[in-house]
């Protein structure tokens, strides 16, 4: 690959927000770890960003360099070094920042083949490292993919490798997962807002939220979901103090039919509820909505919090 196309492939994505999930397996059992991109800073007039929970590395300032190297800052020494090598030719060995207890590493391929949770790719760059002086531990491989990150990473310890697999990506607007089931819920603002300027519009003065219902089912398996009636859900909004302020069922009739939902990728429903009645908003304050999707055998809920504030 030419060194100009090298330096334009990002092997790892730096942004605040971006957000990696891992699954770790080996003898020690079954974890999961979040890496995630918290904040960013300057140092000697560059740019770096906090990369927090990474497998071994748990709190590294990384920035990009020009030629597709990734550098890293030492707090410690007030100077930066490099953490790992992305335009170093194949087989040829560089100093890593990445692990202290590898004595070098090198690139084994660019074109590497993986297959995982994320899903199987062949345009994957592989990283062998080489031990140092720590008995029985140190990274042993990492796998990057171009605009995703590290899919892989496999650590030796003394009760034998561990290896951390990519479950799950926030990369800015850009979601990557692998197979998974659940349910949620998702509100279009954190805070509403009821206008009460005079003269008070009986029609406007209450806000409108809207909820989101999402079932979503992205395993190999489909998701099936029974219904005593043509209901497929509740919606309740609580107060402060606990008490119902809201609940979506109360004014509405279902037919006593049963019913079957089957899910392969996602279900959404949407609803607009009024905070308020006519002119009388709901009071200020702070309020928590419930969703329940009534499946027989399967219940889901899932909750949100919002508050209310008047414009006078």
């Amino acid at each position: 690959m030419a060194a100009s196309a090298i330096a334009q492939t990002n092997y790892f994505p730096l942004a605040t927000g971006y957000q990696w999930v891992y699954r770790a397996d080996g003898r020690a059992g079954a974890s999961a770890v979040t890496v995630e991109i918290t904040q960013q800073q300057v140092f000697q007039g560059k740019e770096y960003f906090l990369v927090e929970g990474l497998p071994q590395q748990s709190r590294l300032w990384l920035r990009s360099g020009p030629d597709g190297a990734v550098w890293m800052w030492n707090e410690s020494k007030g100077a930066e070094s490099i953490w790992i090598d992305f335009s170093a030719p194949p087989q040829v060995p560089f100093q890593p920042g990445s692990d202290p207890c590898s004595s070098s590493a090198s690139i084994e391929s660019r074109q590497a083949k993986y297959e995982g949770p994320a899903g199987a790719f062949d345009n994957a760059l592989s990283i062998g490292y080489r031990p140092g002086g720590c008995a029985d531990a140190g990274l042993a491989r990492d796998v990057f993919l171009p605009s995703v990150g590290l899919v892989q990473r496999t650590y030796l310890t003394i009760a034998g490798p561990r290896t951390y697999d990519l479950i799950y990506a926030r990369l800015g607007s850009t979601v990557i997962g692998a197979g998974e089931s659940g349910f949620s819920l998702m509100l279009d603002k954190p805070i509403y807002w009821a206008n009460l300027m005079p003269p008070i519009d009986p029609d406007r003065a209450a806000a409108v939220m809207t909820a989101r219902l999402t079932v979503r089912n992205t395993s190999s398996e489909p998701l099936e979901l029974s219904f005593s009636s043509s209901q497929r859900y509740n919606i309740r909004i609580y107060d402060g103090e606990g008490r119902v302020v809201y609940n979506w069922a109360a004014s509405r009739l279902f037919m006593p039919v049963v019913g079957r939902e089957v899910i392969q990728g996602e279900k959404n429903w949407v609803e607009s509820i009024p905070l308020g009645d006519g002119a009388r908003p709901l009071p200020e304050g702070r309020y928590a909505v419930v969703a329940e999707l009534l499946s027989e055998g399967k219940p889901y809920w899932a909750a949100a919090h919002f508050e209310v504030r008047h414009a006078h």
